[in-house]
């Protein structure tokens, strides 16, 4: 039955710092575009006020 899997090594094996370095990444990724979106959001928010303050002057 073993015949008929592939071969495998230690390097195929997860470790447990595998996790770990997943959890990372996908933190300091997520920390990144929590960042871009808010000041995305700030751009949006500050240029709306800009425009709504301005409209009445024109």
């Amino acid at each position: 039955m073993t015949a008929y899997l592939p071969p495998v090594g230690w390097t195929d094996v997860a470790t447990r710092r595998d996790p770990d370095l997943l959890e990372a990444r996908f933190a300091h990724r997520l920390e990144h575009e929590l960042r871009l979106m808010t000041w995305r959001i700030t751009v949006v928010i500050v240029t709306a006020v800009s425009i709504a303050i301005a409209a009445p002057h024109l």
